[in-house]
């Protein structure tokens, strides 16, 4: 196989990561790529793009999924629409080409949005259903954002978990303020009656020219509930949602095909036990459950934490963090990077975050070029892009999922 059968549009990188994850966890293998020369399709990148020069005429991918980010969460609307409109045909006439080619030429698209409904859902949407709809279909999109191993649910339009006052985020109010596309919902009530009332109701509201179909979920059953009767039903819609609803489409596609790539449950990473090989931590999230984590680390006596400020371009130096006559001969730390705690008025996101893990991205980078560690942890997908994209590395392979929704 040299081409995806699923391919994940996500908004940011973070999502494309645990899409992924999920459907690795249902037994599909999975490639998540860092690197799509939006250059080429007229879109601005938010990231220096890499350097090499994309080969349009090798496969997609040779993974079951290839999940990428148009890097449009935080982008004005119409920019991220122009985004995913260049990197949904980038990818379409790498299809064409491989069909003419020989290969494959329909996949199934998914569109992730973020679970807590973040981003600019409508515009991406309004802006890839003409692309991505066969011809001769109506284009429409069915959305559940629901993910039950996060505890997120949606129920009568609203979005529902723990940290949310209840009935605050209405998602079909939502849409129909980011674009203007007919929105219709679906009831938790229908979703649970049985196929033959939840396929009417998709039915009635493609007859009744609504293209933004909104479904409620709270569990993984109504999930696959959805994705049965959406096949059965409505095989053309797009399916758009949280990683939730791509993991039960991913093990609907496992079991069709019979996939035996699923990695055996219980894998674990392996201690790094040898402490002549460190391991390098980089933390680009300004989050407070992540500095709780860093005082933790601070404690271990053979971890050196360091904080790079972004207001001082002085390198770090690695021969004064890592003196210690703690360590032994032959033997250096694991060293732990990470941001200064942010103040509680200052939110990390769009481009002050991404020019504070710029800053982190370069000190890593001089870190690594001392330590040459064999394992390297990234925490943020910001901070990850930034890095793997300056170590020259265009895309990752997942191996397995270690929680929900994390590679």
């Amino acid at each position: 196989m040299d081409h995806p059968e699923l391919i994940i549009l996500a908004d940011d990188v973070t999502g494309a990561a645990d899409s992924a994850a999920r459907c690795v966890r249902a037994g599909l293998t999975a490639i998540i790529e860092i690197s799509i020369s939006v250059m080429e399709a007229g879109a601005t990148p938010s990231h220096q793009p890499s350097t090499a020069t994309p080969n349009h005429s090798e496969p997609m991918s040779a993974a079951n999924v290839l999940a990428l980010s148009t890097d449009s969460r935080f982008l004005p609307p119409a920019l991220a629409a122009e985004r995913v409109t260049a990197i949904a045909r980038q990818l379409l006439q790498k299809q064409r080409q491989q069909h003419i080619a020989g290969g494959v030429p329909h996949c199934r698209w998914y569109k992730k949005i973020d679970s807590t409904l973040r981003g600019n859902m409508g515009a991406e949407l309004a802006a890839l259903l003409p692309l991505v709809t066969p011809a001769g279909q109506v284009p429409c999109a069915i959305i559940a954002p629901a993910f039950p191993a996060q505890q997120r649910s949606l129920v009568d339009g609203y979005l529902c978990y723990a940290q949310l006052p209840p009935r605050t985020r209405h998602l079909p109010t939502l849409l129909a303020e980011q674009c203007s596309l007919s929105v219709t919902t679906i009831g938790l009530a229908t979703v649970r009656a049985g196929p033959p009332a939840l396929n009417a109701a998709l039915h009635a509201a493609q007859q009744n020219a609504s293209s933004l179909i909104v479904v409620d979920a709270e569990s993984d059953e109504d999930l696959t509930n959805l994705c049965i009767a959406a096949e059965e039903t409505l095989p053309h819609a797009l399916l758009c949602g949280s990683a939730g609803f791509v993991g039960v489409l991913a093990q609907q596609l496992a079991n069709a095909k019979a996939h035996t790539s699923r990695a055996p449950d219980g894998v674990t990473i392996p201690k790094n036990s040898d402490k002549r090989h460190p391991m390098l931590v980089v933390v680009g999230s300004g989050s407070a459950m992540a500095h709780q984590q860093l005082d933790v680390v601070r404690q271990q006596r053979s971890v050196v934490v360091a904080a790079v400020d972004p207001a001082d371009p002085t390198p770090l130096d690695m021969t004064e963090l890592c003196a210690s006559d703690n360590w032994g001969e032959g033997i250096q730390p694991d060293v732990v990077l990470h941001l200064p705690k942010p103040s509680a008025d200052v939110l990390l996101e769009g481009a002050m975050a991404r020019q504070y893990v710029a800053t982190l991205a370069t000190a890593a980078l001089r870190v690594l070029a001392t330590m040459r560690p064999p394992t390297i942890l990234l925490v943020g997908g910001d901070t990850a892009v930034h890095l793997l994209q300056k170590m020259g590395i265009e895309t990752l392979q997942v191996f397995c999922e270690l929680l929900p929704g994390m590679p």
